[in-house]
């Protein structure tokens, strides 16, 4: 484990254990693919497992959550990692990173696990069974927030959440995405700011509309 273990919730050995292991199969694969920027143990082990464990109190009493553009796994493993009482679902269109997510999953004996490789245009879609799913659904460096809502809001259901991990930028991206809020039926509940991030906490009040999400690219084509 990194010298500065610290982490801001309490979790048991095992845990501590699988998280070290997720830390140490991410690196590894980096050296194949690109999953993530971060190249030093310590420096990771902060950016990545305790920025995301800082969202485990905002998952309340959720039984279902899911992680769109997961990539690398964050912050969709981490938070499997702590809450195995949660059903996870990973949703990445990489190919590649879909199969460094199956195999962690596998070498981590996360059972509550799922990889799902699809666009969200095509797997959030009217129809599909994740459409209106979650509890919870999450999203870290994804797309600029009038876009992540069309492509994620829509697996939320209704009186859920969706929890979008943010940067320094959070409250312009918020004042663009004004039109996105409501054309979804999305309110802000809080903002809570982290050392490395901000995460904004949403609820979703109504059913999204049908026409939502549009074809693949169109959000970020044309946002709302």
């Amino acid at each position: 484990m990194p010298a500065d273990a610290s982490l801001p919730i309490e979790l048991s050995g095992s845990q501590r254990a699988q998280l070290e292991r997720f830390l140490q199969l991410l690196l590894d694969a980096n050296s194949r693919f690109n999953l993530t920027a971060l190249r030093d143990p310590a420096v990771a082990w902060q950016r990545h497992v305790v920025e995301c464990l800082r969202l485990v109190p905002l998952l309340g009493a959720a039984k279902s959550l899911l992680d769109v553009g997961s990539g690398g796994g964050l912050p969709g493993m981490v938070l499997a990692i702590a809450r195995p009482d949660v059903a996870v679902t990973l949703l990445e269109s990489s190919t590649k990173k879909a199969r460094f997510l199956s195999d962690a999953r596998d070498a981590l004996g996360l059972s509550h696990v799922q990889v799902d490789c699809r666009r969200a245009e095509h797997a959030g879609a009217p129809g599909e069974p994740l459409r209106e799913h979650f509890d919870v659904v999450t999203a870290r460096a994804v797309a600029a927030l009038p876009v992540l809502l069309e492509l994620s809001v829509p697996f939320v259901r209704v009186g859920g959440h969706f929890l979008a991990v943010k940067g320094e930028r959070a409250q312009a991206e918020l004042a663009a995405a004004s039109g996105a809020l409501r054309t979804l039926h999305v309110e802000l509940e809080k903002i809570e700011r982290h050392p490395t991030a901000t995460v904004l906490l949403l609820t979703k009040r109504a059913a999204t509309p049908k026409q939502f999400p549009r074809r693949s690219g169109e959000p970020e084509r044309k946002p709302l």
